[in-house]
């Protein structure tokens, strides 16, 4: 806790307030409804939050009640139609064990996920976290707390169901191989992101073993928009084909190079990762990386549920992996000079 503050002294809402000289009713809506306050406001309440040491009051009538039936899932971005079919997923199946769901949007940032979970943690009878920007350290704490399982992500000691991408994008390079292209760009995804660095570590690898040049450009954020701004960046080291960390980056920069007068896929050939619904509709349609989300979403769940009932304490919590598979499309073509 911040010295200015006595031993004694609770640390209250005015107090965050006062230290970050936002008014409190933006403090107070920070914790209660985040969505409801820009991103920049939010982080500078957050960190100062920490700074100080102010702990969200947690209710308990409520968690006395309902907590054995409430599920918290955790996503980084609601508007995703990625994260969308992940909660429909775990939803339905939630149902079926008789539980209902709260989400969390942590809008791609970590503290947002730190702290809402602290706030729902009284409330909630097990987590499920996707694609958690949390560290190791923090998911393993709150594994301690709540029956806790990952999607996407992998940390020793916790159960998690795990996209494996190196078939689908073993199958990719193998294309573009065969398609004549000998150098590749990979539009990085968030640096704090796991599946993000296994999915370019498996491409390094896999580029090195068929002899492609990759180059690797990092993004300012997994979306649209951030694909988009990716092409100036791009164009001063281009390759003739390019795989994104997912698909909305992917049809991001597509739009870009449609705008700059470069063909898809007669000038460059473009991938995708996750393959979501608009992959299939847009022009040129989507080549793209296919996951099974609605089942990894679904074993998620009775992971989760057969560790709240006592019966899987003593499984072993290797991850559980699922295969993926390329689905070539338009954007892909052979390399031309």
């Amino acid at each position: 806790m911040d010295d200015k503050f006595p031993a004694h002294h609770r640390v209250s809402l005015s107090d965050v307030s006062k230290a970050a000289r936002i008014s409190v009713a933006t403090v107070s809506r920070a914790f209660s409804h985040p969505e409801r306050v820009n991103a920049d406001t939010l982080r500078t309440i957050y960190r100062v939050a920490e700074e100080i040491g102010y702990v969200p009051r947690k209710g308990s009538a409520y968690a006395h009640d309902e907590s054995s039936k409430l599920i918290a899932v955790v996503i980084n971005d609601v508007g995703n139609p990625v994260y969308a079919e992940f909660v429909k997923s775990i939803q339905q199946q939630c149902r079926k064990y008789g539980y209902s769901i709260m989400i969390i949007d942590s809008q791609e940032m970590s503290s947002i996920e730190r702290i809402m979970l602290g706030l729902m943690e009284a409330y909630v009878a097990g987590v499920i976290l996707v694609s958690s920007r949390l560290s190791d350290a923090n998911i393993k704490k709150m594994a301690k707390i709540k029956s806790l399982v990952l999607i996407n992500r992998a940390v020793q000691g916790i159960k998690s169901v795990i996209a494996d991408t190196r078939t689908g994008l073993e199958q990719a390079v193998h294309e573009l191989r065969s398609l004549g292209h000998e150098s590749l760009t990979y539009l990085s995804g968030p640096t704090d992101s796991w599946q993000n660095m296994v999915r370019k570590e498996t491409l390094v690898s896999i580029c090195r073993q068929n002899d492609i040049a990759l180059n690797c450009i990092p993004c300012s954020a997994p979306t649209y928009s951030g694909g988009f701004a990716c092409l100036p960046q791009f164009s001063q080291h281009a390759t003739s084909a390019v795989i994104a960390y997912n698909d909305i980056m992917a049809v991001g920069f597509m739009a870009a190079l449609e705008e700059y007068g470069m063909e898809v896929p007669e000038k460059v050939s473009v991938v995708g990762i996750d393959d979501i619904p608009i992959s299939g509709i847009v022009n040129p349609t989507l080549s793209t990386i296919h996951i099974d989300r609605a089942t990894i979403g679904k074993m998620a769940v009775d992971e989760l549920v057969s560790r709240l009932r006592g019966g899987n304490l003593h499984r072993l919590l290797k991850p559980i992996m699922l295969d993926s598979r390329f689905i070539a499309r338009g954007s892909t073509g052979p390399r031309r000079d």
